[in-house]
């Protein structure tokens, strides 16, 4: 038990830092192998569709294995406080940043994923290890910001000074290490130089040594939200209550407003991420 409680407190330390640069990143997706096929660099991801009809959730996993070749694009009709997109529902501007009440559109953020594979690759090379999706924009349907989180385990680390200064070449900036884990090294960027700073086509890269504790305790939050409908939908019922009790206290934009809600959202994100971990532990002791 104090081994999960002291990483929750490792992980939650990432939230107000992460809020501050325009990320919701906290959880990740399942870590799988990056490959390569016929010189054609992948990231194999489980993606996840999700039928809210009747207030149930079926939930379906499939690996897929995509490209990292495509383009994305984004349509909106902006209001003051709130937008509305056709294809994405209802969404809420906290602080200057969109927040997506029915999770922002998977297709498009998973094609900036594929773009920041690309990047990493293209730097990297076979120091790549694996890519996986991290924070709320990895899980279909979750409500959350647009900003694509991306956790990297390489077999080299840290990165060599060369190897930044060529991932800032191509639009990968490092910004240090943020404050959750010792072992890990985080980089901002975008896909376009245009790209607006918590808008679709942000990111953030997380980079960590193979096998880091870090990277397990984030594959298991979103296998284990994956998995149990009850933790997604507690998760997600939260992060709108809170985006919309942010919105209605009146705050100016850029005077707290997304930190406002992501404080309201900390103690069920930590109750269901030490659910996670023991659960994950629980099913590692079983298959052992």
């Amino acid at each position: 038990m104090r081994s999960i409680n002291q990483s929750l407190v490792a992980i939650a330390s990432a939230l107000l830092p992460c809020c501050l640069r325009n990320t919701d990143a906290f959880l990740a997706k399942s870590v799988l192998p990056v490959s390569s096929t016929n010189n054609s660099f992948c990231i194999r991801l489980i993606s996840t569709s999700i039928d809210t009809s009747n207030t149930s959730l079926n939930r379906r996993h499939h690996p897929t294995t995509i490209s990292l070749s495509s383009k994305h694009s984004q349509k909106m009709v902006v209001g003051l406080s709130r937008k509305e997109d056709a294809s994405s529902g209802e969404i809420l501007m906290l602080s200057g940043y969109p927040f997506y009440v029915n999770g922002p559109d998977p297709k498009e953020v998973a094609k900036v994923a594929e773009k920041v594979g690309d990047k990493l690759k293209s730097v990297l090379g076979e120091e790549l290890i694996s890519v996986d999706r991290m924070g709320s924009s990895a899980i279909d349907g979750l409500a959350g910001t647009p900003v694509c989180d991306i956790l990297a385990q390489v077999s080299s680390w840290p990165i060599s000074e060369e190897n930044k200064q060529r991932l800032d070449k191509v639009g990968v900036s490092f910004e240090g290490k943020p404050p959750h884990d010792e072992q890990d090294e985080w980089f901002f960027g975008g896909i376009d130089e245009d790209t607006q700073p918590g808008h679709l086509g942000r990111f953030i890269i997380h980079t960590v040594p193979k096998g880091s504790k870090f990277a397990m305790h984030m594959r298991a939050f979103v296998e284990y939200v994956n998995s149990h409908p009850d933790a997604f939908q507690r998760y997600n019922d939260v992060k709108v209550e809170g985006a919309r009790l942010s919105l209605a206290e009146g705050k100016p934009e850029d005077d707290g407003k997304l930190i406002s809600y992501k404080r309201k959202k900390e103690e069920v994100c930590n109750k269901v991420k030490a659910e996670a971990i023991e659960w994950w532990e629980a099913s590692q002791q079983q298959e052992t």
